[in-house]
């Protein structure tokens, strides 16, 4: 279960995050 809890937890925050200021992050992985 608290996998599951991490999981969806990263998701969330990497969607919320690459809207913020880590706009020049995401970009660079998803190429890769």
């Amino acid at each position: 279960m608290a996998k599951g809890n991490n999981s969806q937890g990263r998701e969330k925050k990497k969607p919320k995050a690459a809207k913020g200021a880590p706009v020049k992050t995401a970009p660079p992985p998803k190429k890769k």
